[in-house]
């Protein structure tokens, strides 16, 4: 574990038959979620049930009920910090270059504490977490992928051949687009990559391509590099295969506008609810003041330990951490 309770009968709080502990569960428990103010306070939260369940756990470990929700929080951020690092340093990425961007209904609980362990510059909760895929679908650029596999040795291949191929891509993407009619006139990008490897190799790495001035002698210099990113090592004097033309196309079409926030309704005064006492893992104990996230203005800078409640999310900033709200209403959260 832990497990998901799905959503039916979801976490023994919710009071609908699950009697097994959640992480929604051990954030009750702990003082993260507001029984009271849950989905915008659509239903209440029942903590007698979330402690009846978590005391599974706190009999097998032989502590108290608190102590297991904290458990259970520890464990689950252990999974996701496992998880970020498959995605960002096991492939070669410095994360403290990266902002991190925090999706889903329980997203946002979790976030803090995640991209301050991994080292992000920047935590970044958008609005309306609990919609963020949604919105994403809506304010995403239609894409489709073309590929072509031609394998040979970088000795048997030149810039010529390279860019005929990739022309041969466009035209099949061009075609793709052209048959919508609401993409007809679209203007159309393109991303150009190429999947290489070592001779003898079963993986590749891919590199992108800049198709109209690259040479034969460039892309094997970026793939040296690349390789060296991604494994720790490169091998210069050993034959490499081209493998795979990939060619990304998107169309240009109109998307969703991001307003900035109206000041009207808006101020710390409005925003602030009330404090309550939150056991954070790591930092303890601390009472936390909690804000409305829709009365808050944009400009706003708090000091951490402190909870930002909304209809679909809680935000959860840890002791230690600033928080900042942008123009656009999007959340911050950095280190102190």
């Amino acid at each position: 574990g832990p497990l998901s309770a799905v959503a039916e009968p979801g976490p023994a709080c919710y009071g609908r038959g699950g009697e097994e502990p959640t992480v929604t569960d051990a954030k009750l428990i702990t003082g993260v979620i507001n029984a009271a103010n849950f989905a915008d306070g659509q239903f209440i939260l029942d903590e007698t049930k979330a402690r009846s369940a978590m005391e599974k756990i706190a009999r097998i470990l032989n502590i108290s009920v608190e102590q297991a929700a904290v458990a259970v929080i520890r464990t689950v951020d252990a999974n996701m910090i496992n998880a970020l690092k498959l995605v960002s340093i096991q492939r070669g990425h410095d994360p403290r270059e990266f902002a991190m961007v925090v999706g889903g209904g329980g997203g946002a609980m979790h976030g803090a504490p995640l991209g301050r362990d991994i080292g992000v510059k920047d935590i970044i909760v958008p609005l309306y977490p609990g919609l963020f895929s949604a919105w994403g679908m809506l304010a995403t650029e239609p894409r489709c992928d073309f590929m072509q596999t031609v394998l040979q040795r970088a000795e048997e291949v030149d810039a010529a051949d390279i860019r005929a191929l990739f022309n041969r891509l466009k035209q099949s993407a061009e075609k793709y687009f052209r048959t919508d009619a609401n993409m007809a006139d679209a203007e159309i990008t393109y991303e150009d990559r190429i999947d290489l490897r070592y001779l003898g190799q079963e993986h590749s790495v891919t590199v992108p391509v800049t198709t109209e001035t690259a040479t034969v002698e460039s892309i094997l210099a970026n793939f040296h590099d690349a390789h060296e990113k991604t494994y720790t090592f490169r091998l210069d004097d050993t034959p490499v295969e081209f493998v795979t033309y990939r060619l990304a196309a998107s169309a240009n079409v109109p998307r969703p506008v991001l307003n900035k926030l109206s000041a009207e309704g808006r101020s710390l005064e409005a925003a602030r609810q009330d404090s309550r006492m939150v056991d954070f893992p790591e930092d303890g104990r601390h009472e936390a003041a909690v804000y409305a996230r829709d009365k808050l203005p944009a400009g706003t800078l708090l000091n951490g330990p402190l909870i930002v409640e909304e209809a679909t999310s809680t935000t959860l900033v840890h002791p230690g951490q600033k928080l900042r709200v942008d123009d656009f209403g999007f959340l911050h959260i950095t280190n102190a």
